[in-house]
C-alpha cells in the first residue's frame, strides 16, 4: 500500500511484538525497550502519534511514506515479529468498507481473502461478520474470486477499541529481543566471515556488543582494521546509536611469544592472550561475557581440547553461538546480513602473522601453563591494554 488517494486516511505502521508476549511480569519493561528502539529507527520521519495498544505498537504519520522507507528502518529492529504499513479508519462496518475500497485503487488481482481480527471484543459484530461483509463488497466491486488458501491479495483488518487498521502487505520482522535487554558482551571480531555472524546472533538475543579487534599493525597492513570498521558499521544498523570498537595491537606480543614457545603452540598462545586482554576490556566496559565466532572443528585452534585450553584463562563466560553450525549456514547468513562481501576481501589477519606451519590440535591446560612459564603474562597483557584505540562506529539511515 504505497499510495493513498487524496491522503483520505491516515498512514500508519503496525508492529506486532512476537516473543515479548511471553515475558509475563517483565513484559512492560521489554515493550518499553522495544518502543525506544522503534522510535530511534524512525527518527527523521514525520510522526503525529506513537502509541502502544493491545499488543501492538501503532505509529501514525503526518504524511504517507513508501513501503521501502519503513522496511529500511523496521526490518532491523530486534523484537519486532511482524510490521505492516496500514491505513486508519473508524470501527463501524461502513467505515471499514470505505477504507478497504479506497486502499484497493490501482490494484489488479485475480483472487483475495479478508482476514479480520476484532481485538476489541465489545464491538457489536464478530470477526467473521467483518470478513463476510468486506469480502462481499470487494467481490462485487472488483469481480475477484475469494480464495482462502492461497489468495493473490490478503486484506488484513485489525479492529481496536477506537480505530481499525487496514493493510494489504505485511513483513516478517527480525524477531528476537530488543537491543540491550540482555546486557553487554565483548565481541572478539575479526575481518573473517564467522565473527560478524556470531555477533549478530547474540545481538538478536538482546545483547549490546562492545567490539574488540586484534591486529598486527604495523607488522602487517591496516586492511583488517579498515575492513572491520566497515563490518561493524553494517552490524551497527541493528542497534540504536553508535557502537564501540576497540582496536588492540597484538604484533609485539606475538613476536615475544615466537621467541619463547615452540612453533606449534603459537596460535593457542595468541588466543589465550586475546582472551585475557579482551576480558580485561570487557570488564572495564561492563560486559558480562565474551563472544567469539568459533565453530567446532573448523580450524586447528577450534577443537574441543583447544577451546578448553583457551577457556581456562577466562573468568567470565565465553559464548560461541556458532559452535555447532556448518560453514555453509554461516556463509548464507553472512550474505543476508551484507557482511560476506566485506569479509572475503583479502587481508592479513593477526593469527596469520607468524603463523605456524603445523599448529597443535590437541592441547591441555597443564601443557600450556608450562609453555607460558617463560613469558611475563601480566606485563604482556598490560602492554596490549595500553595500546587500545577506541572508535565509535555508527550507521546512517536514509530518510
Amino acid at each position: 500500500m504505497n499510495n493513498y488517494p487524496n491522503n483520505a486516511y491516515p498512514f500508519c505502521a503496525l508492529i506486532h511484538f512476537g516473543e515479548l508476549t511471553l515475558k509475563c511480569g517483565n513484559r512492560n519493561w521489554f515493550e518499553e525497550k522495544l518502543t525506544h528502539c522503534v522510535r530511534s529507527k524512525l527518527r527523521g520521519l514525520d510522526i503525529s502519534r506513537f502509541g502502544k495498544e493491545q499488543g501492538r505498537i501503532i505509529i501514525e504519520f503526518a504524511k504517507p511514506y513508501t513501503t521501502k522507507a519503513l522496511q529500511d528502518r523496521l526490518s532491523r529492529v530486534f523484537g519486532v515479529a511482524v510490521y505492516a504499513p496500514a491505513i486508519k479508519a473508524g470501527v463501524g462496518l461502513t467505515d471499514i468498507e470505505r477504507a478497504v475500497i479506497s486502499g484497493l485503487q490501482g490494484r489488479q488481482h485475480v483472487s483475495f481473502a479478508v482476514r479480520a481480527r476484532r481485538v476489541e471484543k465489545r464491538l457489536p459484530y464478530t470477526s467473521q461478520e467483518v470478513n463476510e461483509k468486506i469480502g462481499s463488497a470487494v467481490g462485487e466491486l472488483t469481480g475477484w474470486k475469494v480464495n482462502l488458501n492461497s489468495p493473490d491479495l490478503t486484506i488484513w483488518i485489525d479492529i481496536m477499541k477506537d480505530a481499525s487498521y487496514i493493510y494489504m502487505e505485511r513483513f516478517k520482522g527480525a524477531g528476537g529481543l530488543p537491543a540491550g535487554t540482555a546486557g553487554k558482551v565483548g565481541v572478539l571480531i575479526s575481518g573473517g566471515i564467522d565473527s560478524p555472524v556470531a555477533a549478530w546472533r547474540m545481538m538478536k538475543r538482546g545483547c549490546a556488543p562492545v567490539f574488540i579487534h586484534f591486529h598486527s599493525a604495523p607488522f602487517t597492513d591496516r586492511a583488517s582494521i579498515e575492513k572491520v570498521e566497515e563490518i561493524v558499521g553494517k552490524l551497527a544498523e541493528w542497534q540504536t546509536g553508535a557502537v564501540k570498537l576497540g582496536l588492540v595491537p597484538l604484533g609485539d606480543i606475538q613476536k615475544k611469544v615466537v621467541t619463547q614457545a615452540h612453533e606449534k603452540y603459537r596460535v593457542i598462545l595468541y588466543r589465550r592472550f586475546m582472551v585475557r586482554i579482551a576480558e580485561a576490556i570487557a570488564k572495564e566496559m561492563g560486559c558480562e561475557a565474551l563472544v567469539t565466532g568459533e565453530a567446532l572443528g573448523q580450524v586447528a585452534s577450534q577443537t574441543l581440547s583447544n577451546m578448553a585450553t583457551v577457556n581456562s584463562v577466562a573468568t567470565i563466560p565465553i559464548l560461541r553461538p556458532l559452535v555447532g553450525t556448518d560453514k555453509q549456514e554461516i556463509v548464507d547468513l553472512a550474505r543476508e546480513l551484507g557482511t560476506y562481501d566485506l569479509s572475503i576481501e583479502p587481508h592479513q589477519d593477526c593469527c596469520q602473522f607468524l603463523e605456524p606451519r603445523h599448529p597443535a590440535t590437541n592441547t591441555t591446560c597443564e601443557e600450556l601453563l608450562k609453555v607460558e612459564a617463560g613469558l611475563n603474562i601480566n606485563e604482556l597483557v598490560k602492554e596490549g591494554l595500553t595500546g587500545v584505540e577506541w572508535k565509535g562506529i555508527k550507521t546512517v539511515t536514509s530518510d
